[in-house]
């Protein structure tokens, strides 16, 4: 089953994007260049997306066998 995200501008309340993911997100971090981001799910997973074509990801990986805490770019 897909799960839809949906990406809110706070400072206008305005829909963004509209994004399906295969589990819940847990934890979420943008990169400075304004163009990645990776997100961590409540199965373990980590996803990294490109913000320009965001539908797939661009990598994914298996982090844990629990939920994602937090997720940084160093």
């Amino acid at each position: 089953d897909e799960i839809n995200k949906v990406f809110i501008d706070n400072s206008t309340d305005r829909v963004i994007k509209n994004v399906s993911t295969d589990e819940p997100l847990t934890s979420i971090a943008f990169n400075d260049d304004g163009q990645m981001l990776v997100a961590g799910g409540m199965n373990g997973g980590l996803m990294l997306y490109d913000l320009r074509k965001i539908q797939t990801p661009v990598y994914r990986l298996t982090g844990h066998d629990t939920p994602i805490k937090s997720v940084a770019f160093s």
